[in-house]
């Protein structure tokens, strides 16, 4: 788990909202304040679709939903004139996303078998963007199935995101 304080804030959150820089995640929740407190729940309402909805939406595979579908809610409750009091958004790495970081980070020639069955242990890669009312900061952090003692996915995720970033020119720092 890193700590990233984002520099640019401005340019960051046009990335965010209004770019598809960040379509590679799934909301799993947003908090907003602003003159209210708005609170979205990501996940995916099943019941709310037609069977042939189901079929035709490739998203609802996933337990939440993608991140370019709720964006530009969220775009709609921040844009304005005044910056929001704070908001949090709780961001997953799509699945498929998470199996190319775990299986082409991870095998190495002496770690093939205990890395393969440690990738199986990850259930999601999580990033965590926060805004306090004076900075962005963003958390990594894995979500396991289980305990485990090699955090070898912990650091190919925190890796991914600093490079991430710099492919998509968000300046920041570490924390």
């Amino acid at each position: 788990m890193i700590g990233i304080q984002i520099t640019e804030s401005k340019d960051f959150m046009g990335k965010l909202l209004k770019s598809d820089c960040f379509h590679i995640f799934l909301l799993e929740e947003a908090t907003i304040t602003t003159a209210s407190t708005y609170h979205i729940d990501g996940r995916i309402n099943k019941e709310f679709f037609s069977t042939e909805e189901l079929n035709d939406l490739s998203f609802c595979d996933f337990a939440f939903m993608p991140w370019e579908q709720i964006s530009p809610f969220c775009f709609e409750l921040i844009k304005g004139k005044r910056t929001p009091l704070n908001f949090k958004f709780v961001l997953h790495l799509i699945p498929e996303q998470l199996e190319t970081l775990l299986s082409d980070g991870t095998l190495s020639s002496n770690t093939i078998g205990q890395t393969a069955a440690q990738a199986m242990c990850v259930n999601d890669a999580v990033l965590t963007i926060k805004y306090d009312g004076t900075m962005i900061t963003l958390i990594t952090g894995i979500s396991y199935q289980t305990f485990v003692l090699d955090k070898t996915p912990d650091k190919l995720w925190d890796t991914y995101i600093s490079k991430f970033l710099d492919q998509k020119g968000i300046k920041f720092t570490l924390l």
